[in-house]
């Protein structure tokens, strides 16, 4: 059993107003955990150990992996500024993770090189960053060689008393270089989906009718405001990459405000053909 004081979204203590509560376990994760991430399919792991998982942590965006059969989690500590970070990817083998940060600046750790767990810099800490909501995409059908191609994708979410996206800018990430150059397609056969889970891209050939290539789709990703004011408008649209235009969506079943909207991929093999992807 914990005692955990509620503490508002400034991280401040206020026990004189926030009386302690006690919380089992399973209750004191939805206080610590923000995000979870999956390498690959867990029910295709037969044998255990393929299917990597990776915890976000609060409140400093810090991260933990376990892999399927392990007994216990691994805490990515070292070296000193693993943190803040806001999304992840992975290798094909799942060997390689990585993390994007607020800041823009994008790091490779090998997870086979554990305890050190040194990273590599993908990509340095970009200027202005910090004012944006940034997402890690894997783009492979771009190619990019053995290390893959990364689509770093920047989202801007002014506050004026409501949360509403008021840019989407992508950008593809030359590791080489360590640079990010930004692009206004993704090669004309695949649209990309953000929000508060996965960020992924997906073919056309994949996608139910009515979805168009080279479109951002987006769902709400601001936790704080969707507490605090779940009355309010969620922030859902789709926008064009080529000609920088917006369409806002309004949910079906408005009055179903939480959790927040997520992109779920039906199993087309096995399910069949569904053209929902947007869930409450």
């Amino acid at each position: 059993m914990y005692v955990v004081y509620p503490y508002d979204w400034t991280l401040r203590v206020e026990p004189l107003v926030n009386a302690p509560m006690t919380l089992t376990a399973r209750e004191l994760s939805e206080y610590l955990y923000l995000r979870v991430f999956l390498s690959s399919d867990p029910s295709s792991d037969i044998v255990g150990g393929g299917c990597v998982v990776v915890l976000l942590h609060r409140p400093d965006g810090q991260m933990s992996f376990a892999r399927l059969g392990d007994t216990h989690w691994t805490w990515i500590r070292t070296p000193t500024g693993n943190e803040l970070y806001v999304d992840v990817g992975f290798s094909a083998d799942g060997r390689m993770l990585y993390g994007i940060r607020r800041d823009g600046a994008i790091h490779e750790f090998d997870l086979g090189g554990e305890p050190a767990l040194e990273r590599t810099t993908i990509l340095p800490a970009q200027d202005g960053m910090m004012r944006h909501t940034n997402y890690l995409v894997d783009a492979p059908w771009l190619g990019g060689g053995d290390g893959g191609c990364w689509l770093m994708v920047c989202r801007r979410l002014p506050y004026d008393g409501v949360w509403n996206t008021h840019s989407i800018k992508v950008y593809r990430v030359d590791p080489a270089a360590g640079t990010a150059a930004e692009i206004n397609d993704v090669g004309g056969r695949h649209a990309l989906f953000l929000g508060c889970d996965s960020s992924f891209g997906l073919a056309m050939a994949d996608c139910p009718a009515g979805i168009l290539p080279d479109h951002v789709y987006y769902t709400d990703n601001e936790e704080q405001y969707a507490l605090d004011t779940p009355e309010c408008a969620r922030d859902i649209g789709v926008y064009s990459m080529g000609d920088g235009s917006f369409h806002r969506v309004k949910p079906p079943s408005p009055w179903l405000d939480w959790p927040l909207p997520a992109w779920i991929i039906p199993s087309f093999g096995c399910l069949g053909y569904s053209n929902r992807f947007l869930a409450n």
